[in-house]
């Protein structure tokens, strides 16, 4: 599927593609830290972002996800961060496609994702989420 898309002729030469399971933490940050979009779960099984997705966030990654087993109740005290929902092959083809050709949503993507982290997954963030949890 994504060889498909590198192999694209409007997109040859603009997308190279860096699987990152298996290995390390340190690498993942590596590796990661030079994207401009990051693909998170798209297991139907899963249907929900991960930490992974969370730090790509915070790299300043536009982030794929298929996300709709999220319970919505995680949204009453936790935002819904700007993860673009993808739910298949075709519609992940079709966001790359369109954050590879449209520079300015690219980056209205990466910035939103960098905004959301430092709002909701900062050190910060984070000890403010727990104090209101446990009514601090």
């Amino acid at each position: 599927m994504l060889g498909d898309l590198a192999a694209d002729p409007e997109l040859r030469g603009l997308l190279e593609v860096d699987l990152i399971e298996g290995v390390s933490h340190a690498e993942c940050l590596r590796r990661r830290a030079r994207a401009h979009v990051f693909v998170d779960q798209l297991a139907p099984t899963i249907g929900g972002w991960g930490q992974s997705g969370i730090e790509a966030m915070a790299q300043g990654c536009a982030v794929l996800c298929d996300y709709h087993r999220v319970d919505s109740a995680v949204y009453a005290t936790y935002p819904r961060p700007p993860i673009l929902q993808v739910d298949d092959g075709d519609q992940l083809a079709s966001a790359i496609r369109r954050l590879v050709s449209d520079r300015e949503f690219l980056q209205a993507s990466r910035l939103a994702s960098v905004d959301w982290s430092r709002s909701n997954s900062s050190r910060d963030a984070v000890g403010r989420y727990w104090c209101r949890a446990l009514g601090l």
